[in-house]
C-alpha cells in the first residue's frame, strides 16, 4: 500500500510540475532546455521526457545549437550495436544542421584528415569558426600552412599569432586536435608529406638542447617561448602534433596485402599471415581464382585484435594499459568491408560456399578477460619482455628465453597467441566452419 501511495504522490507532482510549467513563455522554457542541454545529454534526454512542453521544446533548433557532445565519442565505440550507430549519427546530422560549432568541428576535422571530401570538411570548419569555435580556426590555420601558397603565409600569421597571445587557448585547441586524429586513420596526403612545412631557414629557430623541438609544455611557459618568428613558432606547433604520434602513425602501417600490385600468384608465393584479410578488394582477391581451379568450399579469415597485440600497444600505447582503440576499429572497419565482399562473391559464383572465420572477437576475448578462459597473463608474450620480440626476432633461448609455463599465457611472442589461446580459437572456428559442411 505504501508503494501505491508513493506512485500516486509522484504522478501527482509530475501532472502539479508540468501545469506550473505551462504558463511561462515558450521563450524561457526554450532557454532552459538549451541549458540543460547544453550542459548534459543525458540530463537533456530527462527533460524532455518530463513533460509534454519540454518534448515539444526540446526540437528547436536552438536547442540542438547548443547541446553539448561531451557523452560522445569521436568514433563509434568498439562493440555498439549497429542500431545505436544509426541514432548517434542521425543526432550529429541534426546538430550540424542546427549550426551546433562542435559538431560541425568534429564533421571537418574527420574528413578533412581522412580525406573524405576536403573542400566539404573545409566548409564546416568554417561554418564553426564564424560561429566562434577557437578550435576551428586553429584546425584552420594548420591546415592552410599544409596548402602552401598564399595560404601557407595566412596560416603561419594565424598560427603565430595565437601561439604569441592566447598560449593556453592554443594548447587547448592542439590537445583537441589530437584526441580526434588519434581515433582515425591519417589518409590526407597533403597532411602526411609534411614535417616542418614553413621550412625556415632561420639559425636560431633550433632549440639549445640538441637540436630538438620542445616539449608539449615548454612552449606554454614564457620564459621559453624565444621564437623569433612566426615560421618557427608554427613549424614547433605541427611538430607538438607530429610528436603526439597522431599524425606519424600511418608511417608505421604495412599493409602489403591491400596493395593494388599484390595479385593471387604474388600473394600465394610470397604473402606472410597478414594475408588472412585478403579478398576484399578485387585487385588481391585470390578467391575468383581458387574458384576457376575447382574450389567451391573456402575459409576466409578476418583480422585479429590488432589493438590488442603486445607489440601494437608497445609502440603506439603511449604507456597506457588496454587495447589501442582506433587500430582494433581499423580491423574491424576491414573486415566489414571483407564480410561484404564475400556475401558479392557466393552471389556472383554459382555453387561457392564462403565461411567467415572471426579470429577478431576471441582474442580481444581473452584479452579483456583472461581468468574467464583460464589464462593469468594477456598484457604480455611469454618469449622474452613479452612486449616487442617474435619468433624470428630476439625470441630463442640465447637470448631472453621464455616463460616458465606458456599455458597461463595469452600471447606466444608479441605478434602470435600462444598453443593454448589457439585451442580457444579452434573450438569457436570449428563452429563457424560447420556451414561449408553442408
Amino acid at each position: 500500500m505504501k508503494r501505491r501511495g508513493s506512485k500516486r504522490t509522484n504522478k501527482v507532482n509530475k501532472e502539479n510540475f508540468c501545469s506550473s510549467i505551462e504558463s511561462l513563455p515558450n521563450e524561457l522554457l526554450t532557454d532552459i532546455v538549451a541549458r540543460v542541454a547544453s550542459r548534459s545529454f543525458k540530463n537533456f534526454i530527462n527533460v524532455k521526457l518530463s513533460c509534454k512542453d519540454f518534448n515539444e521544446l526540446a526540437n528547436e533548433r536552438y536547442v540542438y545549437q547548443k547541446a553539448t557532445l561531451v557523452d560522445f565519442p569521436i568514433a563509434p565505440w568498439e562493440k555498439q550495436t549497429q542500431e545505436k550507430i544509426n541514432k548517434v549519427n542521425s543526432f550529429m546530422e541534426l546538430c550540424r544542421e542546427c549550426e551546433n560549432r562542435e559538431a560541425l568541428y568534429r564533421k571537418g576535422v574527420l574528413d578533412y584528415f581522412k580525406d573524405d571530401e576536403p573542400e566539404v570538411a573545409l566548409e564546416f570548419l568554417k561554418r564553426a569558426a564564424n560561429g566562434g569555435h577557437v578550435g576551428a580556426w586553429y584546425v584552420i590555420g594548420i591546415i592552410m600552412v599544409f596548402m602552401g601558397g598564399e595560404y601557407k603565409r595566412k596560416g603561419v600569421t594565424l598560427i603565430g599569432n595565437m601561439k604569441e597571445t592566447e598560449k593556453k587557448l592554443t594548447r587547448a585547441c592542439r590537445k583537441s586536435l589530437i584526441e580526434i586524429l588519434t581515433e582515425i586513420w591519417v589518409t590526407n596526403p597533403s597532411v602526411l608529406e609534411q614535417r616542418r612545412p614553413t621550412g625556415c631557414t632561420m639559425q636560431h629557430q633550433q632549440r639549445s638542447r640538441k637540436n630538438v623541438w620542445s616539449s608539449d609544455s615548454e612552449d606554454e611557459d614564457d620564459g621559453h617561448a624565444d621564437f623569433h618568428c612566426n615560421a618557427c613558432s608554427c613549424d614547433v606547433e605541427i611538430a607538438h602534433i607530429w610528436q603526439s604520434d597522431a599524425l606519424d602513425f600511418t608511417t608505421y602501417r604495412s599493409s602489403a596485402y591491400l596493395s593494388p600490385q599484390a595479385s593471387g600468384e604474388n600473394l600465394l608465393i610470397g604473402a606472410n599471415f597478414a594475408t588472412a584479410g585478403a579478398g576484399y578488394d578485387d585487385k588481391t582477391s585470390i578467391l575468383n581464382e581458387l574458384y576457376g581451379q575447382g574450389a567451391r568450399r573456402i575459409g576466409v579469415t578476418s583480422l585479429p585484435a590488432l589493438g590488442c597485440l603486445p607489440t601494437v600497444k608497445t609502440l603506439f600505447g603511449f604507456h597506457k594499459s588496454g587495447c589501442i582503440s582506433r587500430i582494433n576499429r581499423d580491423a574491424q572497419h576491414f573486415n566489414k568491408k571483407m564480410n561484404s565482399s564475400a556475401t558479392k562473391l557466393r552471389k556472383q559464383l554459382p555453387g561457392l560456399k564462403i565461411a567467415r572465420f572471426d579470429v577478431f572477437q576471441p582474442i580481444y576475448d581473452l584479452v579483456k578477460s583472461p581468468s574467464d578462459h583460464g589464462f593469468a597473463v594477456a598484457n604480455r608474450a611469454c618469449c622474452g619482455t613479452g612486449k616487442v620480440e617474435t619468433t624470428s626476432f630476439f625470441c630463442n633461448p640465447n637470448l631472453a628465453g621464455t616463460c616458465k609455463n606458456a599455458r597461463e599465457y595469452v600471447f606466444w611472442d608479441s605478434v602470435h597467441p600462444s598453443q593454448a589461446a589457439n585451442q580457444v580459437q579452434a573450438d569457436s572456428l570449428i563452429i563457424q566452419g560447420i556451414s561449408l559442411l553442408g
